[in-house]
């Protein structure tokens, strides 16, 4: 009888583990747990939101939204997402990175730049409604909270992987692209295109072009806290 009490104690544990705690105060993000990090976003930028949902019936998610905001338009926004498999499959995150950088104590692999067309939103969520996927969940809360957004936007991104895979953290920044004074035709773009990856290394530390300002505006919107 003491074993049998044992085991359901320990069954019981285990089923019954903690989720990961994460609050907001202040423009601070605190995790406990995948990852355990501290984040603060520049005051410039006010916390929106924080959207809770399950991607493709196979992940749980917490995304976290801060922008920058005038008049109910959105300039720029931050997105951190948390976002975990859930114990019921055994996938896991991996992606090789050709270029990474250390923020705080974590390892963060570097995405490429892309311009992104609303049309892209709209194909995805058409393509995948109903799975919850992160697009359709977002924009949704953001037409629900009668926020408006330009139809093309330039994004970066950053990803954190626990060690088992079984986790990440992905920081997404998204700013107008008429924030830099262009419009698609200018890098030769029509009014179709959905995504298209303009990324590359800047040419030196006063390269003024908009690839070179983007990475800087996104990494001067948050930093990580070393412990």
């Amino acid at each position: 009888m003491k074993y049998v009490f044992i085991i359901t104690i320990v069954l019981f544990c285990f089923f019954t583990q903690q989720k990961p705690e994460r609050t907001v105060k202040e423009n601070r993000i605190v995790s406990d747990a995948q990852p355990n990090i501290t984040i603060e976003v520049d005051k410039e930028y006010e916390f929106i939101g924080k959207l809770n949902f399950v991607l493709f019936n196979s992940a749980e998610v917490e995304r976290y939204l801060f922008a920058v905001v005038e008049n109910d338009s959105i300039k720029k926004m931050l997105t951190f997402q948390f976002e975990a498999y859930l114990p019921d499959n055994e996938y896991t995150y991996k992606k090789n990175y050709n270029d990474s950088i250390l923020l705080g104590d974590h390892w963060f692999g570097k995405e490429n730049i892309n311009a992104v067309n609303v049309l892209h939103i709209r194909n995805f969520i058409d393509k995948w409604k109903g799975k919850g996927l992160e697009h359709e969940v977002t924009y949704g809360y953001l037409e629900e909270n009668n926020y408006e957004y330009e139809d093309v936007v330039l994004s970066d991104f950053l990803v954190n992987y626990a060690s088992d895979y079984r986790s990440e953290l992905v920081v997404a920044y998204y700013e107008n692209m008429s924030n830099f004074g262009l419009q698609p035709e200018k890098i030769g773009l029509d009014d179709k295109f959905v995504r298209v990856t303009i990324g590359g290394k800047e040419n030196s530390k006063n390269d003024k072009s908009p690839i070179t300002r983007l990475k800087q505006n996104m990494m001067n919107s948050f930093k990580i806290i070393k412990e």
